[in-house]
Parts: structure tokens; sequence; C-alpha cells
């Protein structure tokens, strides 16, 4: 295949592992990289800021989907998805760098305000310390209510677009 990058024309061969996906290696592409070694520091500093970078562009695309400039169709992944991301082969490498990435997505998730969910508690204790008491037991308790079967569609709504997805392929 060839590569025109920054004006830079290259060529690279293709390997195609069991699944039939087409990749390139990075060392195919830019033969110049080369591994080099860090310290610790380097490296937790490096994860933080993939970390961060992850966290963040899971924050765009909740508001990119809350704007309507990407529909839900396009935009989540559930259960089903996500086991067709790790596909049928195992790469370390690969499978390490998803389960970053979706550790990344379900601690998002996990701090949005809604009841169920942490950040639906905190949202609470934010109520109480505005408040200085905290809701009626049962106010709480509908609302927690409301939260799962909220937070329950929505994994079934995922899971009916993974499905949908794959029988669209």
């Amino acid at each position: 295949m060839t590569i025109i990058h920054d004006g830079k024309t290259s060529q690279v061969i293709a390997h195609k592992d069991r699944d039939g996906h087409i990749g390139f290696s990075l060392q195919a592409i830019h033969p110049q990289i080369k591994p080099v070694e860090i310290s610790v520091p380097q490296t937790l500093s490096y994860g933080a800021g993939r970390a961060w970078s992850a966290f963040s562009d899971n924050a765009t695309g909740l508001n990119d989907i809350m704007s309507g400039r990407v529909k839900v169709t396009d935009a989540v992944t559930g259960p089903i998805g996500i086991a067709v991301l790790f596909g049928g082969s195992f790469d370390w490498l690969r499978f390490w760098r998803l389960v970053a990435v979706l550790s990344a997505a379900i601690a998002f998730f996990n701090l949005l305000p809604l009841p169920v969910l942490d950040g639906g508690h905190a949202l609470f204790i934010g109520i109480e310390a505005i408040r200085g008491k905290p809701l009626s037991t049962t106010i709480t308790a509908y609302i927690q209510l409301i939260g799962f079967v909220t937070v329950a569609l929505l994994a079934i709504y995922v899971c009916v677009i993974d499905i949908i997805r794959i029988v669209n392929i």
C-alpha cells in the first residue's frame, strides 16, 4: 500500500490476521521509530495523560450525542459490540488498549449524575449538603428506582443497537 503523509510517499506491506483484518505495524509505516526506555515517573505521567484523554474523549462524545451532532446509534457500543471489538484472535497489545479505553468509558459513565451510579450518589450528597438534611427515604427510593429503570433501559437499547449492527453487516 502506498501512504502519502506530510508530502512524503512510502510503501508498506499489510499483514492480515486470522480474522481477516488488514493492518500495518508502526515499524512498517515509520521505520525510524524505535522503542525507548523511560522511567517509572514518565510512564505514570504518560498513562495519566492517556487516561485523561480517554475521559475527555468520552465527555466530547456525550456532548456530540446530546447536541445531535452524532447519532446515538453511531456512537454507542454495548457488551455485544465490545465482544465483537475484541475479535476472534488474541493480541495482547490490542486487548490491553481496549481494556484501558473501556475502563475509562465505564469510569466516565459511572460519574454521570444519574441515580444508582456514583455520580448520582454524589448528587444526593450535594443536595443533602445544600439542604442541611437528607431527602426523605421515600423520595430517594423513587428517584433510585427511576434511575435504575433508566440505566436498565439504556443497557437494553444499546444491546439492541449492537444486534442490529451485527445483523446489518
